[in-house]
């Protein structure tokens, strides 16, 4: 018996020294640990339950029940978490002696009772038994028994979590303890990889909320906006995120971070926010654009498009819109049109204008006239990677920048052809702009022979039906015979309200001029605002018929006054500023000897040339327009059959339904003829084209135009 009991506590001896052999071992092993978490730049350290529940949001708690728990799932302590590592080996020596015995109870028979745990998410912090597990974990155990209560937060964590990953599990609690995400949308996961991001997710909750009130005119509540918000904009965007399988080039990013990078780069880019580039340019260069074979310009603008299509309900209202850009940063400035418009709506209409009724009447009456103007001109043959949006908004854009640099309201469709002039890439627009240049530099403004007959009718810029002549331009010397021309603007303009452009070319270094140009200034707004017309009044430098002439292609009319018409001799036309306007001008000219008419009767002075055609076609407007009777007049000259050419001019006018009175006249002066039938029909304006020999010929032999010019006691639309 004794023999019996002497081994026993020989092998009780035997259990305790090797329990104290094994602790020390884990205390090495402890300390290899510790080196080796800070060589990974991980910690080594355990969770304190008491921060991850104040942090954590405990929402409420079950009773314990008695179960078997993984052992490498227990990642913290209630009070002990300072005195074990992350994976219980001990870290004090004094716990040497506790440790042996619970070791050495381990390996009797009796075994380990079972431990206290709470349970958060998938992890386990120890209430009583943190010597117990340090055992278990040294001997290598997979299981342990414990009563398990569980504690239920806002936000689960898992057994690799670290310490400084409860600041981030921390500000996702409070995001779902403020929008109440978890419970509206329980399958929503918004689970980020670096803290300070949730606040800009509820930046984008109350802006989303502002423009949800913009749109219903009351206040929406905060619960509702987050749902919406999340339905409308968030997931659409993770499910693009997902249908690139973005993951897979950002293996340590989560969705939302990826939602939220491209949300801020796009968000940089549309506000042209230099300093948060700059700042954060490495990040972005490191993660959007270098990512192979990911597109993410393009996955940005289908972000972009999805919360545009959101803030507009534009897919509702125009379901067979597609406004699509292919540039960041642009819908926002489809929205700020948008905006504009709605003012304007509710400055014109003295009340307060819903966004849906403004994004309909903007897409009916400002973008979709622009998209018909960029298919009449064929803008896309022009700019093959650019989009009907794009064009809109580039017309737009440089719509501005002329307005600004001239001070006149520009129609839409000049703007249009000006910038396919001037950036169209297409072979023959670069020819036509260099060779304008050297022709412009090479041949004086005298002998120059214009544009083309028909270049301002065949650009086709979709003018109304009703109005031929939407803009006018009126240069004003600011002498009282100059005011005829503006007087004649104005009785033209009542009729279909055209704009008035007034022009005033001076001196810009001498200062009595310059005072002389705003005296003229005042007096034209004055006129035009007692007449109740729109006119604008432009002061500019430089020779006069060449300002003239450049600036014209703005307008679609030319109103000159007739004090000055061309000489008789070859000296005195080429130094006629008057005859130089007429050769170089695109536009219609209307010559004003007199005082304002308005155009009841017109002669059309009718020879069956490319330039007589330009007048044709102005007549039949005029005649159709304002419900002018047109006198067709051909003069029988040699070789030519002047009841071809009168058959030519009723066919054209009956089509238009104009009335006619077709006159023939005998051969001899022609100029002479047109104003004795002006005269005996009693007409109010003489519609002819314009010169039909060279300027050199011209000038020697003579022209039918410059004798009307001369003699005239109406005005005179003098066509190319």
């Amino acid at each position: 018996m004794e023999m019996i009991e002497h081994e026993e506590r020989k092998q009780e001896r035997f259990d305790y020294q090797s329990a104290i052999h094994d602790f020390r071992r884990a205390r090495r092993r402890a300390s290899l640990e510790k080196v080796m978490a800070f060589l990974r730049g991980k910690s080594d350290e355990l969770l304190s339950y008491e921060d991850v529940r104040k942090q954590l949001q405990v929402t409420g708690m079950s009773a314990g029940r008695l179960r078997e728990i993984p052992v490498n799932a227990i990642v913290g302590s209630v009070g002990r978490y300072k005195d074990f590592s992350r994976s219980f080996m001990p870290l004090n020596d004094s716990d040497e002696l506790r440790w042996a015995r619970v070791k050495a109870v381990a390996t009797a028979q009796q075994g380990l009772p079972p431990i206290e745990v709470y349970q958060i998410g998938d992890v386990y912090f120890v209430l009583d038994g943190n010597h117990r597990v340090s055992v278990a974990r040294a001997l290598g155990a997979k299981y342990i028994e414990a009563f398990v209560t569980e504690i239920r937060t806002k936000v689960p964590i898992s057994a690799d979590i670290q310490p400084d990953e409860l600041t981030l599990k921390a500000e996702y609690a409070d995001f779902l303890s403020r929008t109440h995400l978890d419970h509206f949308r329980p399958g929503a996961d918004l689970m980020m990889s670096s803290p300070g991001k949730y606040r800009l997710l509820e930046e984008q909750i109350q802006e989303h909320r502002y423009f949800m009130a913009q749109q219903r005119h009351d206040e929406v509540p905060y619960n509702e906006a987050v749902i919406n918000w999340y339905d409308t904009v968030y997931v659409p965007i993770t499910e693009i995120i997902k249908k690139h399988d973005l993951l897979k080039d950002f293996p340590n990013k989560t969705i939302p971070d990826i939602y939220l990078l491209i949300s801020e780069y796009r968000a940089a880019v549309r506000e042209g926010d230099v300093e948060y580039l700059e700042e954060n340019l490495t990040e972005i260069l490191q993660t959007l654009p270098l990512v192979p074979d990911v597109d993410m310009d393009k996955i940005i603008l289908d972000a972009e498009y999805i919360e545009f299509l959101e803030r507009t309900q534009l897919e509702e209202i125009r379901p067979n819109a597609d406004i699509r850009v292919t540039a960041p940063g642009k819908y926002s400035e489809l929205e700020r049109h948008i905006e504009v418009h709605r003012y304007f709506m509710g400055q014109e209409q003295q009340r307060d204008i819903a966004v849906a009724e403004a994004v309909g009447h903007w897409f009916d009456t400002v973008y979709q006239p622009m998209v018909a103007i960029i298919r009449r001109l064929g803008m896309l043959r022009d700019f093959p990677n650019r989009t009907e949006a794009d064009l809109y908004l580039w017309i737009s854009e440089h719509r501005q920048q002329l307005e600004k640099r001239l001070g006149w309201k520009i129609q839409p469709e000049k703007a249009a052809v000006d910038l396919l002039d001037q950036y169209s890439p297409s072979p023959d627009k670069v020819l036509s702009r260099v060779g304008e240049r050297m022709y412009d530099a090479l041949m004086p403004d005298e002998l120059e022979s214009g544009p083309p007959p028909g270049e301002w009718r065949k650009e086709d810029l979709g003018r109304r039906h009703d109005r031929l002549f939407g803009s006018m331009l009126v240069p004003l010397s600011g002498l009282s015979h100059s005011w005829v021309a503006l007087d004649q603007a104005i009785t033209i303009a009542r009729v279909n309200g055209q704009h008035i452009y007034g022009l005033h070319v001076t001196d810009t270094d001498d200062d009595a001029k310059q005072q002389y140009a705003l005296e003229v200034k005042a007096e034209f707004e004055k006129r035009c605002q007692v007449a109740g017309v729109e006119g604008i009044l432009k002061i500019t430098g430089g020779e006069i018929s060449r300002r003239i002439c450049e600036l014209s292609r703005w307008a679609d009319l030319v109103i000159l006054n007739l004090a000055h018409p061309p000489g008789t001799n070859p000296l005195t036309k080429i130094k006629s500023g008057f005859r130089t306007i007429l050769w170089r001008c695109s536009r219609p000219i209307l010559a004003v000897p007199g005082p304002a008419k308005e155009f009841q009767r017109v002669i059309l002075a009718y020879d069956g040339s490319e330039k007589a055609d330009e007048a044709l076609f102005v007549a039949a407007y005029i005649g159709g327009a304002l419900n002018a009777t047109v006198i067709v007049l051909t003069v029988e000259e040699v070789g030519r059959t002047s009841a071809m050419v009168l058959s030519l001019a009723r066919q054209y006018l009956k089509q238009r339904n104009v009335e006619g009175v077709f006159v023939t006249e005998s051969s001899g002066n022609v100029s002479e003829a047109i104003l004795t039938v002006a005269e005996i029909y009693n007409c109010d304006l003489i519609i002819m084209g314009s010169y039909g020999r060279s300027p050199m010929l011209e000038i020697m032999l003579g022209s039918t135009v410059d004798p009307i010019l001369q003699h005239s006691k109406i005005p005179v639309l003098i066509c190319r």
